[in-house]
């Protein structure tokens, strides 16, 4: 049989993988948010409506990325054993 352990440093290499992707989507969804308020003000017109449909899509992306990269994150932490920091 193959031996499924995973050493220390690669967990500590796939928490930290997964705190820089948390950061980035932690300014996407904001970003986008605002993006789109600020859009919508000056504009209602069909490329602004496009612009603010991507953007809403590009947010919703983002949301459902953190949440399955927290997820990843916390089995990892858990198998070497650190508190999950919220």
């Amino acid at each position: 049989m193959k031996d499924k352990s995973v050493s220390e440093g690669e967990i500590a290499n796939v928490i930290e993988r997964c705190q820089a992707i948390l950061r980035i989507t932690m300014w996407v969804i904001p970003i986008a948010l605002l993006l789109i308020i600020i859009s919508t003000t000056i504009s209602t017109g069909e490329f602004v409506r496009i612009f603010a449909k991507g953007l809403y899509y590009l947010a919703l992306l983002s949301i459902v990325v953190s949440l399955i990269t927290w997820a990843y994150r916390s089995r990892a932490e858990k198998r070497l054993r650190v508190p999950t920091v919220v």
